[in-house]
C-alpha cells in the first residue's frame, strides 16, 4: 500500500507541474500565508484541502440537505490544474 500511496503522490506532483508549465504558470500560492511555490510536492497541494467540509442534514434517517464548504481560489485553480471539475471533486456527484 505504501508504493502505491507513493506512486499517487507523485503523480499528482507531475501532473500539477506538467499542467503549471503548460498554462504559463509559474508558481502558485500554497505555502503558508499564501506565499508562491515554483515546484509544488503533494504533502503541499493536498494540505490546501484540510479545511473541506461536508454535512449532510438527516431527518428521520433521511437526508433533506447537503451543506458543502465554498472551495477557495487556490483550491479551484488546484483542481483546475490537475483537470479535475469541480463538480466531479465531491464524491457525491
Amino acid at each position: 500500500m505504501y508504493f502505491i500511496a507513493m506512486i499517487i503522490q507523485a503523480l499528482i506532483e507531475r501532473d500539477i507541474r506538467i499542467n503549471m508549465e503548460k498554462r504559463d504558470v509559474a508558481s502558485i500560492p500554497i505555502y503558508p500565508e499564501e506565499r508562491e511555490c515554483s515546484y509544488p510536492t503533494s504533502y503541499r497541494i493536498l494540505s490546501k484541502f484540510d479545511n473541506i467540509v461536508l454535512n449532510h442534514v438527516l431527518i428521520g434517517g433521511k437526508e433533506i440537505k447537503v451543506i458543502r464548504a465554498e472551495l477557495t481560489e487556490i483550491q479551484k485553480q488546484i483542481l483546475s490544474l490537475l483537470d479535475i471539475p469541480e463538480d466531479r471533486f465531491w464524491l457525491d456527484q
